[in-house]
């Protein structure tokens, strides 16, 4: 299943705002090693990968949103950005360094797409490669803090 919020031109622009630089991109840059090929499964909007291209000898970042990729492309154009599934992509190409953030992991809702993603990072891993992803840790149950109040957020959009 392929949420329409990230599918959806009009509601896409407003990823961003919402999703700024966090904490647990810092930490995904702290593995990173100089000339290193990296990988970014779930790129979104790019913010993380277009940080980071400085500092490695290639960057590949796909999605599934060509929405969310449109906006990435904006970013940078020095990476080989690629429209594909976090479960079934395919390169001729192993990698120094693989990585999921944000929520990229939870879109996998099926055990099955979850192997499926696992044997691919595996495939295209270098032997001495680094795999990171980040997830919600269900213990600190964010859920019972939702709310609608909680929930409304205000943004300034330069065109809306």
């Amino acid at each position: 299943m392929i949420d329409k919020l990230y599918q959806d031109s009009d509601l896409v622009q407003f990823y961003d705002y919402d999703n700024p630089w966090s904490e647990s991109y810092d930490v995904i840059s702290n593995f990173v090693k100089i000339d290193d090929s990296v990988l970014d499964i779930g790129c979104g909007t790019g913010t993380l990968v277009s940080k980071l291209i400085h500092r490695c000898k290639e960057i590949y970042a796909l999605d599934i949103s060509v929405e969310m990729l449109t906006i990435a492309k904006e970013k940078t154009s020095n990476v080989n950005w690629i429209h594909a599934s976090a479960s079934s992509f395919s390169f001729d190409k192993k990698f120094d360094f693989i990585f999921l953030s944000g929520h990229s992991f939870q879109t996998l809702l099926t055990e099955n797409d979850r192997l499926k993603l696992l044997k691919n990072i595996e495939n295209h891993l270098k032997d001495d490669g680094t795999f990171v992803f980040d997830s919600r840790n269900p213990l600190v149950q964010e859920w019972t803090t939702w709310g609608e109040k909680e929930s409304i957020r205000y943004f300034k959009h330069p065109t809306h």
